[in-house]
């Protein structure tokens, strides 16, 4: 897809009992997803961040919006602002949002998101290098979805980056 991904932490689903470093991480996770987070997560993007050749200054950190604005903006108002400023990045929130109409999860099976789901601010978006946030990557059909949105208007995202990515063990 000629696109940088990373994730700080393996997610297993809830499903099963979490014991030591799993339980933390899905502990870290929920807690992101509830807008309380760690400091020390701030930091732990800026080592991805580093690891990953994307250096401070000349992007665009984007968010990939929650099920709903509330949500959006408890998960992301401040930790991408925090973020943003700790890499010297233009920070996107609100450039990309949901529109008004139930999730795709709540209207049956789940498909990918199109522009007759997503609200693009297209012209704070234009010759920008895009860095998606999102909490979870379960699938990546999300993430992709945003990508081919974006980029069917001229935008290429160049790195995409989660809390957590879903993992299965046995």
């Amino acid at each position: 897809f000629g696109m940088k991904m990373g994730y700080l932490y393996p997610y297993l689903p809830t499903a099963r009992q979490l014991l030591g470093e799993d339980w933390q991480n899905a502990d870290l996770i929920y807690r992101f997803k509830e807008g309380r987070y760690d400091k020390s997560l701030l930091d732990s993007f800026c080592d991805l961040f580093d690891a990953m050749g994307l250096e401070k200054g000349g992007y665009t950190l984007l968010c990939i919006p929650g099920s709903d604005p509330y949500r959006t903006e408890r998960r992301y108002w401040e930790f991408m602002c925090e973020l943003s400023d700790r890499m010297e990045w233009r920070n996107g929130y609100g450039y990309l949002s949901l529109k008004p109409h139930p999730p795709v999860h709540l209207r049956g099976a789940r498909r990918m998101l199109t522009s007759d789901d997503l609200h693009v601010e297209w012209d704070h978006l234009a010759n920008s290098r895009i860095v998606l946030l999102d909490d979870l990557l379960t699938s990546g059909r999300t993430v992709l979805s945003v990508c081919l949105e974006l980029r069917r208007c001229g935008v290429r995202p160049v790195a995409a980056v989660f809390v957590g990515r879903t993992v299965e063990r046995h």
